[in-house]
């Protein structure tokens, strides 16, 4: 088989896969958002207020951190995010010593706005662990700076 042959023969196939990839984005907008992240903790009766933040996604960066994790001393590993349709999910893992933080988020875009979860637990050695369960929803407000 010739070489134009044989690159043609793969090249298409390769193509014809980026371009699928392409379209499996969610419906989402690039640029500075602004989050509210309401959180709430079994056995907590007090009303927690919610933590607004903003971060700059991009679509290699569509999952929101929350602003704990932002200079977070615990070593953290994101595992790679999935995407379907407009729903991005993921997961982390975080270790500092004896603690061990592992959670789990989804998200929803529609555009320029967002609303979705993120659920985490907290062990320490020789404690119980501690759950908590955030709501989080934001808008664009712009581009990135």
């Amino acid at each position: 088989m010739s070489p134009v042959r044989l690159v043609a023969r793969f090249a298409l196939p390769a193509l014809l896969l980026s371009a699928a990839g392409a379209f499996a984005a969610p419906n989402f907008d690039e640029g500075l958002w602004e989050f509210e992240m309401k959180m709430a903790v079994p056995g907590v009766s007090v009303a927690i207020p919610p933590v607004r933040y903003s971060q700059c996604l991009t679509r290699t960066n569509m999952v929101p951190s929350q602003p704990e994790q932002q200079g977070l001393p615990m070593k953290c590993e994101d595992r790679k995010p999935s995407v379907k349709g407009d729903t991005v999910s993921w997961t982390m893992r975080c270790t500092d010593g004896d603690t061990v933080m592992e959670g789990s988020g989804q998200v929803t875009y529609r555009g320029n706005r967002m609303h979705g979860s993120f659920k985490s637990t907290m062990r320490a050695k020789g404690r119980p662990g501690q759950t908590v369960t955030n709501e989080i929803s934001g808008r664009r407000i712009g581009p990135c700076k």
